[in-house]
Order: C-alpha cells, then structure tokens, then sequence
C-alpha cells in the first residue's frame, strides 16, 4: 500500500506543514521533537519543508550525482545547489504555510535551522555539524538559507562525520525548520542530567548573554548553574552574584522545572536549547543526550583479584567476538611473558556486564625466567643465530604468504574458514612471540660489551652506523618518499592534497585529476606491500589501508614535509661510514679474532634489522590481517543468510563463525545480542574495579562544592590546575597549546585552547588525547562531540595559558576535574 498525502488546504503535507504536525520519518528528528513540545512549551511558530521538499527541489533543478560522487565532488555539489531555484509552486507553498502560521508579517524576521534524518539521534547527535541561521531579515534571506542548509549536507565536516560513524549516503535527507526569531536576553543550554557523573537528579543550566548561538559556538562568556531536581537548590555555579550577567533567580527555577517537564514529555534526558526575550522562555530545540548512561553495577573482589591492579580497558562494552579475541591474546602473551619474565607486562582480564577490565602484577620467579630466556637466547647466538630474524620471522612469512594468497583469489567457504583460521594463529603466534623479540633486542648491548672486551674503543654513534643495515620500513619511507615526488612534480595533485583536512575526501577528489593513473599505480605498490598495517584513527578491530586506501593521505602529506634528499644523503653517509668504522675494528683486532668479529657483526645486523622487521610484521600488521579475515568470513556469511549485516559478524564468537562456515550453525539470535549490547551501553562500569574500605570512618563534609573554582595549587611538586570536566576518564600526555584548534596536529597531544567550536576539532580528532579549555562549556558543540568522541574535557581553566607550555607531560584526571603538570 503507497504512502498517504495529507492536503492541508492545497498544501501537501508531505512536503512542508506546520510543526505542530511534523512526522519524524518526512522532517527529521530536530522539527519532530519541536513539533512534540510545540503547544505545551513556548515554541517559536513555524513550519518545515520535509526530505520529499529537498528531494523535489534537487531533481527539478537536475540533481544527476551519485553516492559515490558525494566525497570527490562535494564542492562541486554545493555550487549546483547555489545556482539552483525554487520553483515557484515551491515558493508560493512556503509562503502559503508561513502565512497560515501567522509568519508573514511586515517587518518578521525569520529562522532556518536544519533537520537531516542523520542528526539529533539517540547515538549520534551531529551537533553543530548542519547550518542553522537566525536573524533573517526576509524571505529571500530565508529562501537563501534553506539552500545553504542543503549545501551543509555536503560540506567536508559533515561527509566526514558520516565516514566516521559508517553512515549509508543513499539514507541521507535534508528536512529545514522556518520559525519565528527571538531576540534573547539570555540563552544556552539544558543538561537534563549530569552527563559526567550520570547522576539524573541533576540538571546543568548553561547560559550567555545574548543569543544561543553565542553559547553553543562558545564565541562570549558562559556561565553555568548545577540544581538538584528534587530540592531545586543551586548545588554548584561560576555565575557572578549580581550584575547584568546573573540569571534572574525566578527564571532559573522556571528554567529548571521546563526542563523537567521536557524530559518527562520525550521519555530521556535531553540537551535543550532556549532562550528568554525578557518575557518568556522559549524552546529553540532539543535532543537526546546521546552519552547518557543510567544503571550502575558493582563487584565484589576474590582474594585473588587484590594481588592485581585493575583498570577499564574501554569506557564502552566490547563485542562478543573481540571478548573472544582478546581472551586468545592475553592467554598467548602471557605465555610469552612467563618465557621470558617480563614481570611488569604480566595481566590478566576480566569481563564484566560487557567491559573489559585488565589487571597487572608481578609474577613469582621473575628473576630465574628472565635468566633462562637469556640462556637460551645465548645458546641461538653461539650459533649466530637471531631470535626474531633466524626463528621466527620464517614461521611469519609462511602465515603472511598464504594469508596474501586468500586475498588475491575467490575463496570457497572453508577457504574463508582456513583464511581466517591462518589469521588467528598468526596474531596469536605474534602474541606469544613478541617478548622474546624484544629480549633478543639486548643483544646489541652485548656486542657492544664484545667489542670492548676487544679494546675498541666505540661510542654510541660509531656503534649504531657499524650495525646499521637497512630494513622493511626503509623500503616503505622510499616508496612514500617517491610518491610525494611525484606530488612535487605535479602542482595540480598537490592543491588537491592540501585542499581538505579529510583524507577520504582529498582521495576522491584526486580520482578527478588527469594524473590519477599514474598516481593510483604508485599507491596500489604501496598498499600491495603495506596495506595491512594499521591505518587512520586508533580503534578496535584496526583500519588498514587495503579496506580504507585513503588513510594512506596522511602519510603523504606527512611524507612531503620531508627532505628526500637528505634521507637519502643521511643513509649513503651511514653506509659509507659503516664501511670506514668496519675497516678500522679489522685494522685494531687480532687476525685470529676477525671471522669471529664479522660473525658477531652479522647477528648483531640481523639483531638491529628485527627491531624495524619486528614493529612491521607483528606491531603493526597482525590486526590488519585479522580484519580482513572477519570481513571476509562477514561477507559469506551474508551470502549464506546467516547474518544480514556483515559487520554483524562481531556479535558472534569465533567457533560460531567456523561452525556457520561449515554449515553446522545456519541461524543466531543476532538481535538479542544487540538488545543486550545497547543495555550494556547505558551501564556505568566501576572505576576502579573494586576499593578496599579504610577501616578509618571519615566525617562526611557539608561544605558547597568547589570542583570548578579555578585554582592552582603546589603538590609534591606537581603543579595542578582545577576546573569543570566532562568526563571521568584520566589520560597521560604532551601538551600543545593551540590557543585555537590547530588545522593540522602531527602527534597525539592533550590540546590546551581558549575555546573552540566541534567542526574544529573533527580534521584532527584522531589526535588530540584530551581537552583543556580556559573558556567554553562542556555543553557547547565541542563540549558534546568530545564527549561522543570518549575524550576527556576540562573547561574554564582560566590560568592554563600562563601555567603550562608545549611539550609539558601532565596527567588529565577527568574524574577530579584536574590536571597534574608532571
């Protein structure tokens, strides 16, 4: 049965109607939601155009662009849009329905905001990501904006939000809300609930002078007010007491009970946006609170878990199928430990309500493993023989072989299976390897002490050119070398290089320029030999670059602000000096003692090389392989009708995946896995683990709250700044003071800056650790997408400009609102 239009006069309701009569599938969640409260609140009057509106308007006006064209093309899409026109039935129905909302009035000054079917959800809010615009002056102001808001659809922040949280392009629609402008006195933000500390008796009221926009684009002063619900008293504020900056008493508390009236009319905690005209309090929007978590759970410790130190692994539940992989790991690497008494690397984990917990402690008998490692290890190079390079690199190489080989070829089911059986054991190998690697690293320091006893008289550079020998990750810093060359050679390429912050889009537009062939075949040499290494931003299971090519773009740029020539000037000069430094240790030893010395040098070579080989083959590619497996064994799975998603395939365990492979298992309940995983993620984990009771009662304290007063204190020597966090989650890092957000960030940092909007920070999230503000909130955009984004916020640090520097090592407690200068 077709879908039914509904005529309001001779307007068709299925492309733009009132609020009040929104439906959420047509005009998106924002006009939806408005269109919910709009009656019981003061809402400004409006109307919406709905996706069928946008969808109407693109192919009268010609629209031939396809999914694929979005990310190459998207400046080129948005001129299109621009050039574009209303028709004028479009026209006469807008202002037809503006009319009968009582908005077309001499001297009415308008609002456009956006409502995309992707923003505003229960997951992902997009906030800040899509146009709005106020204060317009006429309708073709209006008529203007509703194009611009289509425009941000295809903006960069905006395709690479989408990227970024696996969005389907064919399901993305613009619906536009027109409403009446408010002049605000005040205005800002309501935080049902305490996102921080989870506590829903709690409300955060956040406010500027001024307009809302001011607040959530963080461009003037904020303030915020926390109230219990319960009490309705003021429990914590940086408000001043009096002055044109206070919020009137009597409109805090009506703000605080609409806000619980709002919650209770949507049935979640919401983020709200308002503004007060000096009359009335008005609801500009509202959505859900999309890192809200609501249940607590708490676990009692075994005698056993108090020899460990436990800490959460992830601040969300994992899936079953990486539960599954980690168990594999952990058990292998503590294999590896125990062979070589690595002690301080010794953990255990434990799996609770879905999060991950691991725990580190020593071991017993540490010093007498170590030992026997060393023995062996000795035995090996007697007979010149390398841990890594002689014993296990072999081992490696026939895995990665017939792991290459599964990807060049259609595989049958069971191929599939062997695919991703080969993929196990080859990370588990690397689990359980990995120590002794390392251990056999010492081995340069041992020929060092050789040489000694030789009475050579050697520094740490003469050393370090004598063993010096050129590894696998030489070979991909020349290949990266010369395609950053042929950039250089050919502007064109290099405009387009720098001409987004967003790899995928710079990739797809470079598939546009007249040299792409050339260029592809340099990439495609690249990705043949190191595509499997980890690429683009941390995450569990691992992007490599055969899946996502375009992660290869910041290895470019990064490539380009190299010196080429001096690489390969550098390496020459080694060379030949490892040359000079071997003749002259031939010259000073005995004649009996050289076929010795260059035996010694040869494993000490094939020591220096395995520390390259060894973060190639095992560090960085072992995930690589493993994801390509699960994507394949996903795809099948599809193709046999045991899953409908393929990335569903991570709700599964391994053997469930071998047994629906071999046809033993044809069904699983993939959603009730699902409809326990979205419990888990509204749980609260414990941090730490488990606390051990003082025996000693403390007296509790009455005194007000103090946890966002700006302060700096000395304490054992660290100097600590204090302000107002977002989250409770600690990190360690380097500071960068960026006083804005930086366009481009080369390595992780814990970024210091005087505020900032969440468009910003998407180019460089991927780098930045954790946040410290002196301004801002941590309920503005940026505020909302570090929190999405699980990375740590302090705001209103007003001295950390003049406490800390570039290059300080500090620890950011998100949960004491602290930051430690180390």
């Amino acid at each position: 049965m077709g879908k039914t239009i509904m005529i309001e006069g001779d307007i068709n309701m299925n492309q733009i109607c009132r609020l009040s009569l929104c439906e959420q599938d047509l005009y998106g969640s924002k006009a939806y939601v408005l269109g919910r409260l709009f009656g019981d609140f003061n809402v400004p009057k409006g109307c919406a155009l709905s996706t069928e509106f946008y969808s109407a308007f693109m192919k009268e006006n010609g629209f031939t662009y396809s999914f694929d064209d979005y990310n190459g093309k998207n400046e080129e899409i948005q001129e299109f849009i621009t050039a574009s026109n209303f028709s004028k039935i479009q026209i006469k129905d807008i202002l037809k329905t503006l009319t009968s909302c009582g908005l077309n009035k001499e001297n009415q000054t308008y609002v456009v905001r956006s409502s995309a079917t992707c923003e505003d959800l229960q997951k992902n809010s997009m906030a800040g990501i899509l146009e709005s615009f106020i204060n317009l002056q006429n309708i073709d102001e209006v008529l203007t904006s509703i194009k611009e808001c289509y425009k941000s659809l295809f903006s960069e922040r905006a395709l690479s939000y989408y990227e970024m949280n696996d969005y389907d392009l064919s399901k993305i629609k613009m619906s536009v809300i027109i409403q009446e402008y408010i002049e605000g006195q005040f205005s800002g933000v309501i935080f049902t609930t305490d996102t921080k500390n989870y506590d829903t008796n709690s409300t955060y009221i956040n406010y500027v002078q001024g307009k809302c926009s001011d607040f959530v684009d963080s461009n003037t002063q904020s303030y915020f007010i926390k109230m219990d619900k319960s009490t309705m008293k003021i429990t914590d504020t940086n408000q001043p007491k009096e002055g044109e900056c206070h919020l009137p008493d009597e409109i805090t508390k009506q703000l605080l009970l609409t806000a619980v009236e709002i919650e209770k009319k949507l049935g979640y905690p919401a983020d709200i946006e308002w503004t007060y005209d000096g009359k009335d309090i008005y609801i500009l929007q509202a959505r859900p609170i999309t890192t809200m978590k609501f249940e607590r759970f708490t676990y009692e410790a075994t005698e056993d878990d108090k020899k460990y130190r436990w800490f959460l692994a992830e601040q969300y539940p994992i899936y079953p199928l990486l539960e599954d992989f980690y168990r594999m790991s952990f058990t292998h690497r503590k294999e590896g430990i125990y062979r070589t008494g690595y002690g301080s690397q010794n953990a255990v984990i434990k799996q609770l309500n879905g999060y991950m917990y691991i725990g580190t402690g020593g071991m017993q008998n540490e010093r007498e493993l170590r030992e026997a490692a060393i023995a062996r290890l000795k035995l090996l190079a007697d007979r010149n023989l390398g841990i890594f390079q002689d014993e296990l690199l072999p081992k490696i190489l026939i895995m990665k072989t017939q792991m290459d080989n599964f990807m060049e070829k259609e595989l049958t089911d069971y191929e599939v299976a062997d695919f991703l059986s080969t993929a196990l054991n080859y990370s588990n190998f690397i689990d359980s390897a990995h120590w002794e690697s390392v251990l056999g690293e010492e081995y340069i320091e041992e020929f060092h002490h050789y040489l000694e006893k030789l009475d050579i008289d050697i520094n740490t550079e003469q050393l370090y050119n004598l063993i010096y020998c050129k590894t696998i990750k030489n070979k991909e810093r020349e290949m990266l070398l010369n395609i950053s060359d042929f950039f250089k050679e050919h502007i064109e390429c290099t405009r387009i290089l720098h001409s987004s912050d967003y790899p995928l889009i710079v990739y797809e537009r470079l598939k546009y320029s007249e040299n792409w062939i050339e260029l592809e075949k340099l990439i495609g040499e690249y990705i043949k030999l190191y595509g499997m290494q980890n690429a683009g931003p941390k995450n569990n299971p691992a992007n490599n670059l055969r899946e996502k090519p375009y992660y290869i773009i910041d290895k470019i740029k990064s490539s380009m602000q190299q010196d080429g020539n001096l690489y390969y000037s550098t390496i020459s000069m080694i060379q030949m000096k490892k040359e000079e430094e071997k003749s002259r240790i031939l010259q000073l030893i005995p004649e009996n003692k050289k076929s010795e010395f260059l035996e010694k040098l040869c494993l000490a070579e094939k020591t220096f090389a395995s520390i390259d080989n060894h973060h190639y083959y095992c560090e960085d590619s072992s995930w690589g392989y493993l994801k390509m497996a699960i994507s394949f064994a996903g795809s099948r799975l599809v193709e046999l009708a045991t899953l409908s998603n393929a990335d569903d395939i991570y709700y599964l365990k391994f053997d469930e995946i071998f047994k629906s492979l071999q046809n033993e298992i044809t069904s699983v309940d993939i959603s009730g896995r699902k409809e326990k995983y979205m419990k888990q993620e509204k749980m609260i984990p414990p941090q730490p683990l488990f606390t051990v009771h003082d025996t000693e009662e403390k007296e509790p304290s009455t005194a007000p709250s103090t946890g966002t007063e700006v302060q700096m204190v000395a304490e054992d020597s660290k100097i600590i700044l204090k302000g107002l966090s977002s989250l409770n989650r600690t990190v360690k890092g380097k500071i960068l003071i960026g006083h804005c957000i930086p366009k481009q960030i080369e390595e992780e940092c814990i970024l210091v800056v005087r505020n900032g909007h969440g468009n910003d920070l998407f180019p460089v999230v991927g780098k930045v650790t954790g946040l410290i503000v002196s301004g801002g909130s941590p309920f503005d955009h940026m505020g909302i997408i570090t929190r999405e984004m699980n990375i740590p916020a302090i705001y209103y640090v007003s001295n950390a400009f003049e406490v800390l520097k570039t290059g300080d090592t500090v620890i950011l407690n998100g949960e004491e609102g602290t930051i430690s200068v180390i």
